[in-house]
């Protein structure tokens, strides 16, 4: 839901790209989850691709219209309002590249371990990307609030996961996913 409203209500280049490739981390938890439990049927793992295929060619074409229409309306805009806009959409870019980061990071130590593990790592990154996709949502033009609450919600999950694993002397937080 909030592609569509990144897209058409804020036209938002930013949150067309963080919500663009979600699909794909989720479907990918899914199939596994239903493979665990013996309920994947081959008909719906194809479904499933298939439809995440589409989401994201979708996706990715909105996503350009945004950029593409960001870059018209800036260009339209006194010199230091552009450079203020693209300083911030980079910041914004740097986090959302964290963000995409750390599953890289969870996904290859799970692998090298063979179970699933959120590394340490992983909570420092999801702060530091939720920050500056905030910040950059709030020094937008037009403040994007939602975006930035969609960001700045999960914080606190972050913070105390990070407390608990620090009090327990642990390096890394374990999970059965």
């Amino acid at each position: 839901m909030l592609l569509p409203y990144a897209v058409f209500h804020l036209a938002s280049p930013l949150g067309a790209l963080s919500h663009s490739f979600n699909i794909v981390v989720y479907a990918r938890n899914l199939i596994h989850i239903w493979r665990n439990r013996n309920a994947l049927s081959r008909r719906t793992y194809w479904l499933v691709h298939g439809s995440v295929m589409l989401i994201v060619l979708t996706a990715v074409c909105l996503m350009s219209y945004t950029w593409w229409g960001e870059w018209k309306q800036s260009s339209e805009a006194p010199a230091a309002v552009m450079r203020s806009t693209w300083l911030w959409l980079a910041i914004g870019v740097a986090g959302q590249g964290l963000f995409a980061c750390r599953f890289l990071i969870q996904w290859l130590v799970t692998e090298t371990q063979k179970k699933s593990v959120v590394p340490l790592v992983f909570w420092y990154i999801s702060l530091a990307a939720a920050t500056l996709m905030g910040l950059s949502y709030l020094n937008r033009p037009q403040p994007e609030w939602l975006l930035a609450l969609t960001v700045a919600a999960p914080m606190p999950v972050y913070f105390r996961n990070l407390w608990l694993i620090h009090r327990s002397g642990e390096t890394r937080s374990e999970s059965d996913c």
